[in-house]
């Protein structure tokens, strides 16, 4: 191993080594220290651990390699510890999500729609963590709010939980009995949810889903 052959160079007052500056490293109970740093084994999860400790630090905050690097390098150190740091923030499934990407959009941008109608393109979210409010023995804990894109109305409907099957019958009673079907609908929801209200509006109308996955030989036009 690497630290072994470092610490029997030491004890044989060797002056040379071909990876690393004897003069900078020093033995201390049995352990390696480079720079007064601790020497980190060969050992992946254990490297692993360390630079996610400190990419997910309160300090750090999911910030840039640089920032981990240098939380990191004040107690330890290990060969090609930058590269280990930078693959690992680059790899990260948070700063992925939540980073912008700093270069040129790709495509043309395109000017939005004109609405012909008004509630055609309809917004839906859910207001929470609100005071309990209690209606002929009902409790309702949730507002389902309805908004239309082009006009700004909205319909805001008490209900008691957030499930899809409410929501569908929410904006059935609110929304479609008023203003016929809608042509967009929005929500800031996951896909799976919006997967959900799809299915159950066609199953409202009685239309038979078939699925396919996209850029597929066998379906394209």
């Amino acid at each position: 191993m690497f630290a072994v052959q470092i610490i029997k160079a030491l004890c044989n007052e060797a002056r040379h080594h071909n990876k690393i500056f004897l003069v900078e490293c020093e033995k201390h109970e049995n352990h390696l220290y480079f720079q007064e740093r601790r020497y980190v084994f060969n050992f992946n999860k254990l490297r692993l651990c360390i630079i996610q400790l400190a990419h997910d630090s309160v300090i750090n905050d999911h910030s840039e390699r640089v920032k981990s690097y240098e939380l990191i390098s004040w107690v330890y150190w290990w060969l090609n510890i930058y590269k280990y740091v930078q693959r690992f923030v680059r790899n990260c499934h948070v700063c992925t999500c939540f980073k912008f990407f700093r270069q040129w959009i790709q495509e043309w941008l395109y000017s939005l729609s004109v609405l012909e109608r008004r509630w055609c393109d309809v917004f839906m979210n859910y207001v929470n963590s609100l005071s309990l409010s209690i209606f002929m023995n009902i409790t309702y804990k949730y507002v389902l709010a309805f908004v239309d894109h082009f006009s700004k109305m909205r319909h805001l409907v008490f209900i008691i939980s957030m499930k899809v099957e409410e929501a569908i019958n929410s904006f059935y009673a609110h929304v479609w009995k008023h203003h016929d079907l809608l042509k967009f609908f929005m929500s800031d929801q996951d896909t799976q949810f919006i997967f959900d209200v799809w299915k159950h509006i066609c199953k409202m109308l009685k239309i038979n889903i078939k699925l396919f996955t996209a850029y597929h030989l066998e379906i394209d036009d």
